[in-house]
């Protein structure tokens, strides 16, 4: 196997040391199937934890994070590798927690190799040595394509059934029948599982799959298929023989995926894509088990599904909400689903107008998509090939490319503005004026601005009122809080639960200058004193203050359907273990009222403690909201710690470069806009699931510039203002257009960071400054509480 010179120099300095260091897992699996190694995974024999840490001192600073699993990462040449002790596992409660765990490097490498799922996983490989260490068997079953179960302790974790899932559908593998009982036996073990861990292997189905059939094989052969109500329903579902001699519609299904992991659209596309066009493809004909039926046609009885695109619209949702799928991935799959038939319909060939307004109806998914997901139903019924269907889906292709809208929907040229502009006195009848505008643009009556404005001058000569309307609400028009909501999460940056009521938002910050706030409003003391009484009267002020801050949270989630934001400590802001254990305590606190930790994001400064204590805290399904975020440096380092969210701060960018420039800075020129649509390119570019959550706002127009973007949180003046303005918003960030940025991958380890993060002065000064304002107010807060206790 061939490795990096500077693994090959820490593995010779662990040997020296006396550790036997092995590689084991994924790494050893890809290299003997003939592919490249991504991940180098190493298990070190006989030493302890202490001695291990010393041997690989030299070659850099080592992350200590998984001391009680026996890990410890360490980053060389830009690359972080795990080094691990081997382990003990018992199953001592439900749920993927329920494990106790004692790293024990005395134990062979068979005994070590017996708590790995599949055999062809639990083969390790000696590279001193260039010898394979395989107990169990793994390399004979990887060359029969076989998964089999390394033994009894498989059992232990349901996830294993899934992680099944996504390892036959990567590497075309077919379960083997003593496994295949195990799982059956195991299948009402599946509620112990957290939505996010299954999410996370139906998404490596989605993205890295070879041959996503053999996947859905393994749910078949183990009826795990039974979990997944949608797809169960429509093995079975029968179609007619003459156009589908394949089988019924699972059997379909299966050959739609496989050809689509073919086609250069999933194949060359980065994991977004992929996972757009696996879930459309598998959900496209969701709708058919409710819709199929026999009738008569032409003079012979078949099997027909009339309708079953808009019925598998509802499934599809369903499926992928219950999945835990990424939000912005349901509105995406779904109009595929819906129109995956669009060439069958309507006239014999694609009209310019046709195309505009398919690609509208779409979005956010685009016409390439549809065609990939076209080609895959119509490749999926073998041995059947119809030329003409493929002339015009050929034909779609072509027109979205002259056209320009294979990437993206045609948006709307005329705005109201260009009405005010021609002397229309703003009013209801906007609204008809401009969808009509719309409708005649997508029809190819104008196509730039100066013939958009020619047409509406015709309109105004043939709608003289508009004219002449007195000035009056847009009774039909929706507010720019409404249009925003469309492609963006509202969050509402307040603890005032009359306002959150108000904007109904999806999810609530808060911070301590917020809570401090609310908790001086006579509406709020009732929870200060329920915060004192229940924590008794030896509490300290910082284990109350914990508790009023659970007790706001616990109040915003009755309001809000998703999450809330709750910080830790400001002080703990340069201190990894305390942020880790005060984050630990806090969410001890949601769940003994009876809130799971997924409606819970804790807040944390992005400095490098904090984004390490998010990344041990992820471990644990504790998810974490990055908060005082000013740089590109922080905003790479959370991702590439898998942070659920980060906070952005638009507003105080804004605020430090009027200060330190003079000048003042609108629209798209922001500082603060810049930098967040900066990071949401990235993020969307290379495929990483941290959200990007826009914060700090000084001015509406800074919200409007960033529309689009995974979520915004919006102080209660600001939330108004958009629900006072039925003015068109424009989405501005889009991830699709992200993905056709030219902008190189970058890495940061400890030091890098901190050096990228020091030449950034905006960036160190807000930050600072930012820690020490909320210092300040949590301090006040536990004053206040004192003195409440008396």
């Amino acid at each position: 196997m061939r490795l990096p010179p500077p693994l090959v120099a820490a593995l010779q300095a662990l040997r020296a040391a006396g550790g036997r260091p092995h590689l084991a897992g994924g790494c050893v699996r890809d290299w003997l199937l003939g592919l490249e190694p991504k991940d180098f995974d190493v298990e070190v024999f006989g030493l302890d934890y202490e001695t291990m840490g010393r041997a690989l001192a030299p070659f850099g600073a080592t992350d200590l994070v998984g001391r009680s699993f026996g890990v410890l990462k360490l980053r060389l040449a830009g690359t972080e590798y795990d080094f691990s002790l081997p382990r003990r596992e018992s199953k001592r409660g439900a749920g993927h927690r329920g494990f106790a765990i004692a790293p024990d490097p005395r134990l062979t490498a068979a005994e070590a190799a017996a708590r790995r799922d599949f055999t062809i996983n639990s083969i390790a490989y000696d590279p001193l040595a260039d010898r394979l260490i395989d107990p169990h068997g793994g390399a004979a079953d990887l060359k029969k394509k076989l998964l089999r179960h390394t033994g009894p302790a498989f059992a232990e974790d349901p996830l294993r059934v899934l992680r099944g899932l996504q390892l036959a559908a990567r590497f075309d593998l077919t379960m083997a029948p003593e496994t295949v009982a195990l799982c059956r036996s195991i299948r009402d073990s599946f509620k112990e599982l957290p939505v996010e861990r299954v999410w996370a292997e139906w998404d490596k189905w989605a993205t890295l799959a070879v041959k996503p059939s053999a996947g859905l094989a393994v749910l078949q052969a183990t009826k795990w298929i039974i979990l997944f109500n949608e797809v169960a329903a429509i093995v079975d579902v029968p179609q007619d023989a003459e156009w589908h001699p394949e089988g019924d519609v699972f059997v379909h299904t299966c050959h739609c995926l496989d050809a689509l992991v073919a086609l250069p659209a999933w194949r060359d596309g980065p994991p977004p894509t992929r996972r757009l066009l696996s879930f459309a493809v598998l959900a496209h004909d969701f709708g058919k088990a409710t819709t199929t039926h026999q009738a008569v046609r032409q003079g012979k009885m078949r099997w027909i599904s009339p309708g079953h695109e808009a019925a598998g619209g509802p499934l599809t949702e369903t499926f992928l909400t219950r999945l835990g799928a990424p939000l912005e991935l349901v509105p995406a799959v779904r109009p595929l689903v819906l129109h995956h038939l669009a060439h069958h319909h309507g006239q014999t060939e694609f009209r310019a107008t046709t195309v505009r307004r398919l690609a509208r109806k779409i979005a956010p998914a685009t016409i390439d998509d549809l065609i990939a997901v076209m080609m895959a139903d119509h490749l999926g019924r073998p041995p059947l090939v119809a030329p003409d269907t493929v002339v015009r889906i050929e034909q779609l292709r072509s027109l979205a490319r002259q056209l320009a809208l294979e990437h993206a929907a045609p948006k709307p040229i005329m705005r109201g503005r260009h009405l005010v502009g021609l002397g229309a006195k703003p009013g209801p009848s906007f609204t008809p004026a401009l969808e009509a505008a719309f409708e005649s643009q997508l029809d190819g009556a104008f196509a730039d601005e100066a013939g958009g404005i020619e047409w509406m001058r015709n309109y105004l000569r043939a709608h003289p009122q508009l004219a002449k309307q007195p000035a009056a609400p847009f009774m039909n028009t929706p507010t720019q809080l409404e249009q925003l909501k469309q492609f963006t999460v509202v969050v509402a940056d307040t603890g005032d639960f009359a306002t959150i009521k108000e904007f109904t938002p999806r999810d609530a910050t808060t911070n301590p200058s917020l809570i401090l706030k609310a908790a001086a409003l006579p509406g709020y003391s009732h929870l200060l004193d329920k915060a004192i009484a229940d924590a008794g009267a030896g509490a300290s002020a910082g284990h109350i203050m914990d508790r009023v801050l659970v007790l706001f949270g616990c109040e915003i989630l009755r309001i809000v359907p998703g999450r809330v934001s709750t910080e830790v400590d400001a002080r703990l802001s340069f201190d990894c273990a305390g942020s880790v254990a005060k984050a630990r305590e806090i969410i001890a606190l949601y769940e003994k009222a009876g809130v799971s930790r997924e409606r819970v994001l804790i807040k944390l400064a992005a400095t490098w403690e904090g984004i390490k204590a998010a990344e041990q805290l992820h471990a644990d399904k504790i998810h974490c909201n990055l908060t005082l975020l000013f740089s590109f440096a922080q905003a790479v380092a959370c991702a590439e710690a898998r942070v659920q969210l980060i906070s952005p701060f638009v507003g105080r960018i804004l605020d430090w470069h009027k200060k330190n420039t003079g000048q003042d800075f609108v629209g798209a020129a922001d500082p603060g806009v810049i930098s967040v649509t900066e990071i949401y390119t990235y993020y969307k570019k290379f495929g990483y699931a941290t959200e990007v959550m826009g914060a700090s706002f000084r001015n509406k127009g800074e919200i409007t510039e960033l529309a689009g973007c995974d979520l915004l949180t919006i102080s209660p003046q600001l939330l108004a203002e958009l629900k006072a303005s039925t003015e068109p918003l424009a989405r501005k960030l889009d991830p699709a257009a992200a993905q056709t940025a030219t902008i190189p991958k970058v890495t940061f380890d400890e030091k890098s960071f901190r050096f990228a993060f020091n030449e950034d002065q905006m960036a160190t000064e807000k930050t600072s400054e930012g820690i020490r304002v909320f210092a300040a107010d949590v301090v006040k807060l536990e004053k206040m509480i004192r003195q409440r206790r008396g």
